[in-house]
């Protein structure tokens, strides 16, 4: 499935709170450090950040702690 540009765009704008996250320590990290904003997701008022925020974060800690492998 490809998507255009235009709906890129909209998905790295919405915002996630910390408890529609599962992973417990990106979480917290949202719930210390994120706006608070209405989640897309559940709807609710509370400490968010916008998708590609997230998306940068786990980009991030893959180039830290993983290596390429042969294929």
């Amino acid at each position: 499935m490809t998507i255009s540009y235009d709906e890129h765009e909209g998905l790295t704008q919405r915002d996630i709170c910390f408890e529609c996250i599962g992973d417990s320590y990106l979480s917290g990290l949202v719930e210390k450090d994120g706006q608070n904003a209405e989640c897309f997701y559940c709807k609710e008022e509370q400490a968010c950040i916008s998708l590609k925020e997230l998306a940068d974060r786990v980009e991030g800690a893959f180039e830290t702690h993983f290596a390429r492998t042969a294929d």
